[in-house]
């Protein structure tokens, strides 16, 4: 597909045929309540907030006013564009009375500006996607198959007391079963055992052309996401990763898949194992192998490997990075990581992921800061390589993983630094998010993810940019050839990227034509809720 193709599939809804506003990216017209949402509810918002606020200022912390504050500043921004555009607009006609055409000529440039910006007020945040797709190949037994398994049950933390992650705010028992379930519900197995065995042999037949079981003695590597871990005893209510989540896995893979405990290893090359994860899956597991930056306390320490560099095409650096050991001597991998906002990528899920399984050999350190400014939304427009991609697309990250998880029991609203944020859209009406993701395709389950965010709060212009780059990476919009480990094959489609058609009913083109698109399978494991 060519840069003139995707800006027509930005145009055209592929079903109907009809011409799609930019700002609705769901093909709807609008209504004049929809048009007067921005200027009505934006300056309701804006009063709520200042009413709230400016008597105690800490309350801007609080869940209600996180969710007003965007459309409070959207309102804003729109108000002075709006004045300045009309301000500008007389001020341009009294200088083409006075044929003063050069001054003229410069207002006229300001009033274009100012417009823009008001239009930015009005689609940037929560409208900021404008691709309806499907664009790329789906990936998986079920091509584009994405499961979202939400059971209120499994969170019972009241935001103060204690710690979310300590068993008796989160029920280990209703993880487990929605683990099995989503397992299940992914593969189309009967039994989660079966259910592995088909992952495996989808993955074989992906590496090897046959396929074929798991078998013994064949390395296992899980990458985690433990960005907040700054050490073996850290103990904060920060969003991490959950205990029981990664437990639940563990347990499902040994004894429902058969693995060997001592032929699975899980890492986290930039950051600390902590007890709270490590402990509980020693104590059950204990032939299981830790991986982390420092090791000590039965964690190994992370070593890189020269064998494995990887390259990022598009963005101007030439020196390669490495990927650890650990990665390298397994023949497959399994991604788990945790739904959450990024203050410079929109979102961080299964490929920011892998910011920390790179060695920085610029500097010999386990660190990616020197591709934040490569992935921020803010400098980097759509249709921009993006190193993301090579991370998606690369042998031993994403060309040897056969399963994404992303934890979203307790979300966050940012990388780090935070607690659990609860969500307001349906069906959360104010509660954690209790939810578990799980696919085989790295693109399909990070667009719903940014479309969940995208709902709830907004996620800026051009996050999807990567992936749209990953679903096209044959042929990106940005002609950039991805090539991550520069071995002369260019990478192929990554997975496919669309948008759902509403929030309320959250469907994609693959739930009505399975293989056409993403297909979102959502399952509710609890019988009550809160």
């Amino acid at each position: 597909m060519t840069t003139n193709d995707l800006e027509e599939a930005k145009r055209i809804c592929p079903k109907t045929g009809r011409i799609i506003d930019p700002g609705n990216h769901l093909g709807m017209k609008r209504s004049g309540i929809s048009r007067w949402f921005l200027p009505v509810g934006g300056f309701l918002a804006l009063i709520w907030f200042l009413i709230r606020v400016i008597p105690k200022p800490s309350r801007a912390t609080y869940p209600c006013q996180k969710a007003a504050a965007p459309l409070a500043a959207a309102f804003v921004v729109w108000v002075s564009g709006l004045v300045g555009s009309l301000a500008a607009g007389r001020r341009l006609r009294r200088l083409l009375i006075q044929r003063r055409y050069q001054a003229a000529l410069g207002f006229a440039v300001l009033i274009l500006v100012i417009g823009g910006i008001a239009v930015v007020g009005l689609h940037s945040d929560t409208q900021s996607a404008s691709i309806v797709g499907p664009v790329g190949v789906g990936v998986g037994i079920n091509p584009g198959r994405v499961v979202w398994c939400h059971d209120p049950d499994a969170t019972s933390w009241d935001g103060e007391s204690g710690y979310w992650w300590e068993d008796e705010h989160t029920d280990q028992a209703v993880v487990d079963r929605m683990f099995h379930e989503s397992l299940l519900a992914l593969t189309g197995g009967s039994d989660a055992r079966d259910s592995w065995e088909r992952l495996f042999r989808y993955a074989n037949t992906k590496l090897e052309g046959e396929s074929a079981p798991y078998s013994a003695g064949e390395k296992v590597v899980v990458k985690l996401n433990l960005n907040t871990q700054d050490r073996h005893t850290c103990i904060h209510n920060t969003v991490d990763l959950s205990p029981q989540v990664v437990l639940a896995f563990v347990r499902s893979l040994v004894r429902d898949g058969g693995i060997p405990e001592e032929d699975v290893t899980m890492y986290d090359a930039s950051r600390w194992v902590a007890d709270k994860i490590y402990d509980r899956v020693k104590a059950e597991f204990p032939g299981v192998v830790f991986v982390d930056n420092q090791g000590g306390d039965g964690r190994e320490k992370v070593v890189p490997d020269p064998r494995t560099p990887i390259y990022y095409d598009g963005i101007g650096i030439d020196t390669p990075d490495l990927l650890p050991t650990c990665v390298s001597e397994a023949k497959y991998m399994i991604n788990i990581s945790i739904m959450k906002k990024h203050t410079l990528a929109g979102i961080t899920a299964a490929a920011k992921n892998h910011f920390g399984s790179i060695f920085r050999t610029s500097d010999s350190q386990w660190s990616p800061s020197h591709l934040h400014d490569f992935v921020t939304t803010t400098t980097r427009p759509m249709g921009s390589a993006n190193p993301l991609v090579s991370l998606m697309g690369h042998k031993e990250l994403g060309g040897k993983t056969i399963l994404y998880i992303v934890d979203g029991m307790y979300p966050g609203m940012q990388q780090s630094n935070e607690n659990p944020s609860r969500f307001w859209m349906p069906p959360f009406n104010g509660d954690w998010t209790s939810s578990m993701f799980m696919s085989q395709d790295p693109v399909a389950i990070e667009s719903v993810l940014c479309d969940f965010f995208a709902a709830e709060r907004g996620v800026p212009a051009n996050t999807r940019n990567y992936l749209v780059e990953a679903a096209l990476a044959n042929d990106p919009p940005s002609a950039t050839r991805y090539d991550p480990e520069r071995d002369g094959t260019p990478l192929q489609s990554l997975g496919v990227h669309e948008t759902w058609n509403n929030q309320r009913e959250k469907r994609y083109s693959g739930n009505d034509n399975p293989g056409t698109g993403i297909e979102l399978i959502a399952l509710r494991t609890g019988g009550g809720g809160k």
